[in-house]
């Protein structure tokens, strides 16, 4: 009877050995398949545009790669085989073509593990431009200056599951200006949209987030757009031909009669992308002066000249905005006036913008 309990004992001692061996050997088997499946590849950045550098990257762990043959498809073409690269990179074509990436890592016992996923390329074309002021015939963007606010339209280049575009009021867009979401300015259709910076000191970072309408992520960017300091720029107005933009004034104006008869030339100030409708805008103040005389203008000036005799002055012009603190621009030139027959007349020092 002790026997036959010791064999019994045995066998299921033996029993228990072989099945917990059995396990082992399945969990080698299986654990270099497992690590890698649990896994994934990763695309930077997530939502290529037209020739972008795309790197896709396989995150796996308990794998040693130094002995494991990893094996790149792109479209189902081998496109690169190695025994320690965990990274492929390519660049990536038109607006609405599709890469399906796959990868395959094979150890030295021939166990393989499989991973595959997709990437589309969308493009998206934005137009901004400052809700500055800009005089006529400016062929110019409109700068944003700071405190001002600034217009962005979208046109985003994203495909359907057949081939064709979205168009732009079926997606939906998520604006964040300095990490701030605008939540004014998100849900379907704001593909153009006017922000303003949180802090006017600083350029706007702005990322713009797509989705379709099934709500998944399409398409992403980030831009910055730049902080510009108006400019300010003097002309001669003319009674025959009007403002003339085509030549601006320079450092030195000459005011010159004929010794006989008075001379008068008119200017105007040009404030570029300050935040106003026009040059004599109400929320513009100006400020001319004249040596140590102070001219009350909005934003043109009438010089004369007359008498015999020749010298110069100064002349300076500052704008102020009354409702952005930050706008301010300032110009200072050196006006000549006398008789031209005292003097021989200069060439017009001008300058453009």
């Amino acid at each position: 009877m002790y026997m036959t309990l010791s064999k019994k004992t045995f066998v299921s001692a033996l029993v228990f050995f072989t099945s917990m061996l059995v396990v082992f050997f399945v969990f080698q088997q299986t654990s270099f398949a497992q690590s890698v499946e649990k896994g994934s590849l990763v695309f930077s950045p997530e939502y290529p545009s037209p020739g972008e550098n795309v790197t896709v990257k396989l995150d796996a762990y308990s794998v040693d790669f130094d002995t494991a043959l990893v094996t790149w498809k792109v479209n189902g073409e081998v496109v690169q085989q190695s025994y320690s690269e965990k990274t492929y990179i390519f660049k990536a074509g038109p607006a609405g073509t599709k890469y399906t990436v796959s990868v395959s890592v094979k150890d030295g016992e021939g166990r393989t593990v499989f991973k595959e996923a997709s990437v589309v390329v969308s493009d998206i074309n934005i137009v901004w431009e400052g809700r500055t002021y800009t005089p006529p015939f400016y062929k110019g963007r409109a700068l944003y200056s700071p405190g001002a606010e600034i217009a962005i339209q979208v046109l985003p280049t994203i495909t359907k599951s057949n081939g064709t575009l979205y168009a732009t009021d079926e997606l939906s867009y998520a604006w964040f200006v300095n990490d701030s979401n605008v939540a004014s300015e998100r849900g379907k259709g704001k593909h153009s949209v006017v922000l303003l910076g949180t802090n006017p000191q600083q350029p706007l970072k702005i990322y713009l987030e797509i989705k379709d309408p099934a709500g998944k992520v399409r398409a992403s960017r980030k831009f910055v757009i730049p902080t510009s300091q108006p400019t300010l720029m003097l002309y001669e107005s003319s009674p025959y031909v009007g403002v003339r933009y085509d030549v601006a004034i320079g450092t030195i104006l000459s005011v010159y009669n004929t010794g006989d008869e008075a001379s008068n030339m008119s200017i105007v100030a040009e404030p570029y992308f300050m935040s106003a409708g026009r040059r004599d805008d109400a929320t513009l103040e100006y400020d001319w002066r004249i040596g140590d005389s102070k001219k009350d203008s909005a934003g043109t000036l009438t010089l004369g000249s007359e008498g015999s005799g020749t010298g110069s002055t100064n002349l300076s012009v500052t704008i102020d905005s009354r409702d952005y603190w930050l706008q301010s621009v300032r110009k200072d030139i050196t006006v000549q006036y006398g008789s031209i027959s005292n003097w021989a007349l200069q060439s017009s020092n001008t300058e453009a913008l």
